[in-house]
């Protein structure tokens, strides 16, 4: 499975980047052969419009199956959505804390990089997460996640 994070460097210990189409790049992990690498994404940022939606399309095309950032604009998550690709927001962490954590949580087993397991959820390090109903509208079928206190899961493609 390929997870992309929001990044501005190649830097796994930097914080994540919280603007999904105007990260600098997107930090590409691959949970079964543990490979990750850092994709530039400066021409997509720096449309004066539809960086979103061209972003979503770029990470698309790279084979991308779940994305883990801060924010997603409404034509950038239907685009998302359109190509069944799972959408994680968080509120902090570094780009290896939130890798590892969706990993962990995912059931996918750690990328076998130089990744090391981190001791905190996503939710313990502060960032809630649209799959699990938390801020933001959420992921569920309903399109109405209620909070980290009973959102229950949301679809995952």
């Amino acid at each position: 499975m390929l997870i992309a994070v929001s990044a501005n460097s190649s830097n796994v210990d930097s914080s994540f980047e919280p603007r999904f189409g105007r990260a600098a790049g997107f930090m590409i992990f691959d949970s079964e052969t543990g490979e990750s690498r850092f994709i530039d994404n400066s021409e997509n940022a720096g449309v004066a419009g539809g960086a979103g939606v061209q972003t979503a399309q770029f990470l698309a095309d790279q084979g991308v199956q779940a994305i883990i950032s801060g924010t997603f604009g409404p034509k950038a998550e239907q685009a998302l959505l359109a190509g069944h690709i799972e959408m994680v927001t968080v509120e902090s962490g570094t780009v290896r804390e939130l890798v590892e954590n969706y990993a962990a949580e995912s059931g996918i087993g750690q990328p076998k990089s130089d990744l090391k397991r981190s001791p905190h959820s996503l939710n313990q390090s502060g960032g809630g997460c649209r799959r699990m109903g938390g801020t933001g509208r959420g992921m569920g079928r309903s399109g109405g996640g209620r909070g980290m206190g009973g959102g229950g899961m949301g679809r995952r493609s």
